[in-house]
């Protein structure tokens, strides 16, 4: 955040930030409630899950809920694919007997609830990732998603749109004021003739 102090010392900030507006985290955006996979489930499974509860990103955990691995909609999409039958074949008979394990993610990049927001979408844009499984410590507490952040964005637009912009009122007072200091300054002192 940038923050500009005027020839007063008062605090100004910039592009319409103020210095007490509080930094947004992972906890105030990301999805607490969470389908998960265990090691052994099948990608029928992980199917299943997908189609009902219409979402895309699937962690797989272990039995002490550590993530290990992270099954996605794209991936499912690519054994099916990769599969060699795709047109006479159905994704559920592709999946049927495949364990997650054999085609997780296993190299997946978690964040903690306290993390910036600001930092969660840069390693999701950075990366090409679709989610971040959020762990404290060490155990999945949630997830983040690229549709997380569009909801958010969302809420906050909507948000600003209702209220009124403070600068337009501060600009107005701004203008008030000057007014009436001009105004103050051009009268003459009693007992005194005003200047030429």
């Amino acid at each position: 955040m940038a923050v500009r102090r005027g020839r007063d010392g008062d605090r100004s900030a910039v592009h319409g930030y103020s210095a007490t507006m509080p930094i947004t985290t992972v906890k105030d955006i990301m999805t607490e409630i969470v389908q998960t996979l265990r090691v052994g489930d099948t990608l029928a499974m992980a199917r299943r899950q997908i189609e009902r509860g219409g979402v895309h990103h699937l962690p797989v955990i272990d039995d002490d809920e550590h993530v290990i691995g992270l099954i996605t909609y794209h991936r499912l999409l690519e054994a099916w694919l990769s599969h060699g039958r795709p047109n006479t074949e159905s994704v559920a008979e592709v999946a049927g007997d495949i364990p997650v394990d054999m085609l997780m993610e296993k190299d997946v990049v978690t964040v903690e609830p306290g993390t910036t927001a600001a930092e969660a979408a840069r390693l999701i844009e950075t990366n090409r990732f679709g989610s971040l499984p959020v762990t404290k410590d060490d155990k999945l507490v949630g997830i983040v998603t690229a549709g997380d952040f569009v909801r958010f964005a969302q809420r906050h637009f909507e948000a600003e749109r209702k209220r009124k912009p403070p600068a337009r009122k501060a600009k107005r007072k701004a203008t008030q004021k000057a007014k009436r200091r001009a105004a103050s300054t051009s009268r003459p002192a009693k007992g005194r003739k005003p200047r030429p």
